[in-house]
């Protein structure tokens, strides 16, 4: 099968990275596999060099023109058997490509509870009958899209995302080599965080934590890049924690940075899945994260589980996750891993977008 991914961009993000990983693993089962990013920006890419990825050059409305030009190209070269567009901006630019010139198979998928403001809401709810198939990452996205009228019920699916289980894997060789890089002490604690610096990940909030925990000292790991770099910086040596914090950029071994922490926090205001989380919980490393989109759902009993923008119940649970015993913390990092395995791996999520595909015949 032909299956060519179109997404908004390929920055490091949940979405782009759970795009990766499918397609690699699409491209492993013997399918012919391409990518279009709609902007020239890349920070993450498949595996396989043999997966072309494919750029648009998009940069505002007067580019528009001549990135449907070079999308047509590309259809025409690749002859996919299904598009699968991914994020508002994909999505909206392939139901409309669809709608003018025409597409075999159509699949969209959304990645959050909150993907804009009425604006948006109103293109999706326009176009929501462009395409062959409509999915999004959690139940309580799809029940939000729904009651935002952004499509209507039985418009759209849940399909989970996928984690590769073999890549993200308990590992205590990288205590060592994380902790020597980042000259982090061997009895302090080592909490990480990954994602966009965006106001959606609220890494604010985190750094007021982190800055009121007493109990144990604590080194943090922001992972990851973007707008908010300089005013977290700043705010880091406003509460004078700045030599426990550390920004890495964009970083390709996180599966080792996740087996090295004692602990993931997951600070954001909103999410659709959650795939960090999942990605901790595969690589053995205990919790806390906020309770937005699709997180309950991967977390379940698991972990720690906080409301959104509380930060006293935020500091009492990372707390608590950092205060366990060891005998505790084994049990919890143990059904965390098995809960990924059994519903959240990249096997399980490779076949169902097999299904769905096949089925839009």
């Amino acid at each position: 099968m032909n299956i060519l991914f179109v997404i908004s961009g390929l920055k490091m993000g949940g979405a782009e990275v759970q795009v990766c990983a499918l397609a690699s693993e699409l491209h492993k089962q013997g399918n012919k596999v391409a990518i279009v990013s709609m902007i020239d920006e890349i920070e993450v890419r498949p595996e396989s060099n043999d997966i072309q990825v494919i750029t648009l050059g998009l940069k505002g409305v007067a580019s528009i023109f001549n990135g449907v030009i070079r999308f047509r190209k590309v259809v025409k070269d690749f002859n996919p058997d299904v598009v699968h567009g991914h994020l508002f901006h994909a999505i909206i630019f392939s139901r409309l490509y669809k709608k003018v010139f025409s597409l075999r198979r159509l699949v969209c998928t959304a990645h959050n509870t909150y993907d804009g403001g009425f604006s948006r809401v109103a293109l999706y709810r326009v176009t929501d009958s462009f395409n062959d198939y409509f999915t999004n990452v959690s139940q309580e996205a799809v029940d939000s899209f729904i009651s935002n009228r952004a499509t209507k019920p039985g418009r759209i699916k849940l399909v989970y995302n996928g984690i590769d289980i073999k890549k993200f894997r308990p590992d205590i060789t990288f205590r060592h080599t994380v902790r020597s890089e980042f000259n982090i002490p061997d009895k302090a604690k080592l909490v990480l965080a990954v994602g966009r610096l965006h106001v959606q990940k609220n890494f604010t909030l985190l750094l007021d934590v982190i800055s009121s925990i007493k109990e144990h000292q604590i080194f943090l790991l922001i992972v990851g890049a973007g707008p908010l770099l300089a005013q977290l910086r700043e705010k880091a040596i406003e509460l004078d924690i700045e030599k426990n914090v550390i920004f890495t950029g964009v970083r390709s071994d996180v599966p080792h940075l996740m087996s090295a922490s004692d602990l993931f926090v997951l600070s954001s205001s909103w999410e659709g899945f959650g795939l960090v989380v999942a990605e901790a919980m595969a690589s053995g490393t205990l919790a806390v994260a906020t309770d937005c989109g699709g997180v309950k759902e991967v977390l379940g009993d698991c972990g720690y589980l906080v409301p959104p923008a509380d930060s006293c119940s935020l500091r009492d649970a990372i707390v608590q996750a950092l205060s366990i015993s060891e005998s505790e913390r084994t049990h919890l990092v143990n059904m965390g891993r098995k809960r990924v395995c059994n519903l959240f791996s990249i096997d399980k999520a490779v076949e169902t977008w097999l299904s769905i595909y096949n089925e839009c015949e």
